[in-house]
């Protein structure tokens, strides 16, 4: 019963993340590779997939994308592996 549980409470928490990507405004596309590789890493820790990793990891990663080397950054991400 426990497993069954366990599933069906995954399976929602994956619906609400799927919907919570769904309903966030669009924002404006960069014509960078990465924009789309950072929404899918999102989706995946939107959907709770990272709190395994949260103990294991232990620490926050920022990303400065630019389309040139040496210019201002395009995108900045930030992946909190340390506080959820």
């Amino acid at each position: 019963m426990a497993v069954v549980m366990t599933n069906l409470e995954a399976k929602q928490q994956a619906k609400e993340a799927a919907a919570a990507v769904t309903a966030a405004p669009a924002k404006p596309s960069s014509g960078l590779k990465s924009e789309g590789i950072f929404g899918m890493m999102a989706s995946y820790l939107a959907g709770g997939h990272g709190k395994k990793l949260i103990p294991a990891v232990d620490a926050i990663f920022a990303f400065n994308i630019t389309k040139k080397k040496g210019a201002k950054p395009s995108l900045v991400y930030e992946i909190d592996l340390k506080n959820g």
